[in-house]
Parts: structure tokens; C-alpha cells; sequence
């Protein structure tokens, strides 16, 4: 009995694991690339995303936001 729960368990894995592998065509990338497909954007990651890459590179501006910034965390 033991025994058949492992194997059961093991085909349930190997069939879950293979589900989410699929070849994609290159006509259907055009539709998986559309904004629609995107994940939503949270304002308050973007901002923070947006500012620490600001401190990494050094550089700040041409985004259309106002007031600038030394650098300094």
C-alpha cells in the first residue's frame, strides 16, 4: 500500500512539473509580448526601483520629474 501512495505521488509530481514546460511559436510571442500580458506595476515598487537605480548608476533627470538629488541614501 505504501509502496502504490509513492508511485502516485511520484507520476502526480512528474505530471505537475511537466505542465508548465510548453514550446512557444514565433507567431504566438508577438501576443504573449503585449502590454496586456504584463504583470500590473505597483507605483511605490517603481518609484524605489527607479530611485535605486538613480544611486547606482550616478545619474538622475531626463524623466520628467521634478527636483533633483545629491545621491546620498
Amino acid at each position: 500500500m505504501r509502496q502504490m501512495r509513492h508511485a502516485v505521488a511520484v507520476c502526480l509530481l512528474v505530471a505537475a512539473s511537466g505542465a508548465g514546460c510548453v514550446r512557444v511559436r514565433p507567431y504566438q510571442r508577438q501576443r504573449l509580448a503585449s502590454p496586456a500580458m504584463q504583470a500590473p506595476v505597483w507605483p511605490a515598487l517603481d518609484r524605489a526601483d527607479h530611485h535605486t537605480r538613480e544611486v547606482r548608476e550616478g545619474t538622475g533627470g531626463a524623466t520628467g520629474e521634478a527636483g533633483t538629488s545629491c545621491g546620498c541614501n
